[in-house]
């Protein structure tokens, strides 16, 4: 009684999650009315709507108003066939399914054999006209034809209308990724959504990222929408913008890639606080890794996967402050008497004082300050150097191995 019992929970447990992930839209809904050459309505018409990458079908009948609606439709590009007795054929194709929308597609049958067929080939109307949403999608193609620095898809969201990025907050595996301002919202008051699961740090509420700050596996994502204002209650917890990403799947045809990016500092330019005379930090930065997909069993079960990897060994110019020659054996210096400000060669010697022994052991194993003098103390200037490594799953979401190390070196 007591397993039963435990099996009972369970399956409740399991059928509650799955109404909470449905209530996020991953898919889309496509939907339209039926009618004759006259512009009456025709009821009881057959609607086949096949997706043309999976080989998925769907039927649906036409109510009393001729109206048909198909939702939860997966991604991807789709035929749809309507058919009724005594009317030909009409095929619509070249319809594309993106996440979350809802496409309106009409049917206007003429009469004649159901054998003949009439094909038409053209999108369906872009404007949503089912709901008031304002919102934006970041398609497929954008996303692996637009460079991006670091491969983070959520930089695309900046590209935007409306959006701002925030770049006051730190970022890393436990402050998360960078976050956005959506037309004037709070930063943490966006939501950020993968596959419909809620994918945002608990208390930031920003993105996932990894040890460097972004979140990887751009080559994973299919396309997200950036939903901005009026969407509809079933995203919740949020005012702000959301983010609904959707990852790739497999289709009936084999297909995979494999990519390596670099980037070093042959060509790169000093900046203010790198040493003069000496050679540029040293910088190298590769991002590589590879996907495949396909089918299983056609038309029913398909495969899709991916590895992708961060290596970088960046070097950096570090400044810090040292005493001066004079501060570290008791002299302590200042302008000369009527003298408000002074240059460091104009500084006297206004009182001394006694340095214990012991400190002074120590102070002379510090190294000198090279420059930007001021008061007692100077600028001290070093090279230094970090390692990263980072991997990511098929989907981007977990870290298998992460680390940061590296030696500072002192030159």
């Amino acid at each position: 009684m007591k397993g039963r019992r435990i099996l009972v929970q369970s399956l409740v447990c399991v059928m509650f999650l799955g109404i909470i992930t449905l209530a996020q839209v991953t898919t889309g809904t496509i939907s339209g009315t039926v009618r004759d050459s006259t512009g009456a309505v025709i009821p009881g018409a057959t609607v086949t709507l096949r997706n043309l990458d999976t080989g998925l079908s769907r039927t649906s009948i036409t109510d009393a108003t001729g109206r048909y609606r198909a939702p939860e439709l997966p991604l991807g590009n789709y035929e749809v066939r309507a058919e009724a007795t005594g009317f030909q054929t009409v095929v619509r194709s070249g319809i594309e399914m993106t996440v979350g929308r809802q496409a309106v597609v009409d049917f206007a049958l003429q009469v004649g054999a159901v054998t003949e067929m009439i094909t038409v080939t053209g999108e369906a109307p872009l404007i949503e006209t089912t709901n008031a949403t304002v919102a934006s999608l970041v398609s497929e193609k954008t996303i692996r034809d637009i460079p991006l620095n670091g491969r983070n898809f959520a930089d695309l969201a900046a590209l935007q209308p409306g959006v701002v990025s925030d770049l006051n907050v730190a970022v890393g595996p436990y402050t998360g990724g960078a976050r956005m301002v959506v037309n004037g919202a709070r930063p943490q008051q966006s939501l950020y959504l993968l596959d419909g699961i809620e994918v945002a740090y608990l208390y930031s509420n920003t993105p996932p990222a990894s040890v460097i700050g972004t979140t990887l596996g751009v080559d994973t994502i299919q396309e997200f929408s950036l939903l901005q204002s009026n969407y509809g209650a079933q995203y919740g917890r949020a005012i702000g913008g959301i983010v609904n990403a959707v990852t790739r799947s497999g289709t009936n045809i084999l297909h995979g890639s494999a990519f390596e990016f670099l980037r070093n500092s042959a060509l790169d330019a000093k900046n203010f606080f790198d040493l003069p005379g000496r050679p540029i930090p040293p910088f190298k930065q590769n991002q590589f890794g590879a996907t495949a997909g396909g089918p299983i069993v056609r038309d029913k079960l398909f495969f899709f996967g991916s590895y992708e990897g961060f290596r970088q060994r960046l070097g950096t110019s570090d400044v810090g402050t040292m005493l001066s020659p004079e501060t570290r054996v008791g002299q302590i210096t200042g302008c000369p008497p009527g003298m408000r400000t002074c240059s460091p060669s104009q500084r006297i010697i206004t009182r001394t004082v006694t340095v214990n022994p012991d400190i002074a052991v120590l102070l002379r194993l510090l190294p000198p300050a090279d420059g930007g003098e001021f008061h007692q103390a100077g600028d001290y200037r070093a090279q230094g150097s970090t390692g990263v490594h980072w991997h990511a799953d098929a989907s981007g979401r977990r870290e298998l191995l992460y680390g940061t190390g590296g030696s500072q070196s002192f030159q």
